[in-house]
């Protein structure tokens, strides 16, 4: 079960989860918790930096229009803080709470502007970084692409972990988190999902289960614990690398 849209683009559907979030009906439960599910670990979450995309093009949830509105925010946050209660006794219940509260600083952090009120959205295209630099330099020009500040190669990613604790230490942690957000050195767009090749051999973040993650702890015979000290070492330290990109521009349109 996907959830949101039947039909593609896979948008959240909203409006339709804060009822939901609301009823008895087992089956309407059951999709309910595999759509936030699904939404959760795929990529309409920025498991970087918080906060929702506006929906994804295809229906497995794994690649994104990259724009995020702050409305989507504000009503995913509502269905969240529902969601948090309803399954606080489900292992879904506390990777809800943190996308919530990663949401939250994701506001706080990106479309905050600085009277006080919020961007009503961030762009989906910025200028990627090794243009920036070469452009800074003198040879090209500044361009903007879909995905640019939210995407990372494979290499780049491990080139970044490589030199923060705690993976400096120990290698496998560097595979564990690749593995984790599902990279590869080609990228991980699925067929279909970048008619333009803007995501050749790029990765954007998409987590596996809980399940998944379980045996690629045990396949490098880390313990959960580990797993998740991992994921969250391996995340700040690609937020730290992401604010020194080209940022998207902000729609600085106040919603009231």
């Amino acid at each position: 079960v996907g959830g949101g849209s039947s039909t593609l683009p896979a948008d959240p559907a909203t409006r339709t989860c804060p009822a939901a979030s609301a009823i008895d009906d087992a089956a309407a439960d059951y999709r309910l918790l595999a759509s936030l599910g699904a939404m959760e670990r795929g990529g309409l979450q920025d498991h970087v930096g918080g906060g929702f995309h506006r929906y994804t093009v295809d229906d497995a949830w794994a690649i994104p229009h990259f724009e995020k509105m702050l409305y989507d925010q504000a009503q995913l946050a509502a269905v969240l803080v529902g969601a948090v209660t309803r399954y606080r006794t489900a292992a879904e219940g506390p990777r809800f709470a943190t996308a919530l509260r990663r949401t939250c600083e994701y506001l706080l952090r990106d479309l905050r502007l600085a009277g006080g009120a919020f961007a009503s959205a961030q762009d989906a295209e910025a200028t990627p970084e090794d243009e920036q630099e070469a452009a800074e330099r003198g040879h090209g020009e500044r361009r903007t692409v879909e995905g640019a500040y939210w995407v990372w190669p494979e290499a780049q990613v491990r080139s970044i972990l490589a030199a923060g604790e705690p993976f400096a230490s120990n290698a496998s942690y560097i595979d564990a988190f690749v593995a984790a957000y599902q990279m590869d050195v080609n990228g991980n767009a699925p067929p279909g999902t970048d008619p333009h090749g803007e995501l050749s051999g790029k990765n954007h973040l998409r987590r596996l289960s809980e399940r998944e993650l379980a045996r690629v702890g045990a396949t490098l015979s880390l313990s959960p614990d580990e797993v998740a000290r991992v994921e969250s070492a391996g995340l700040g330290l690609l937020l730290e690398h992401r604010a020194r990109r080209p940022p998207p521009l902000l729609d600085d349109k106040v919603i009231y």
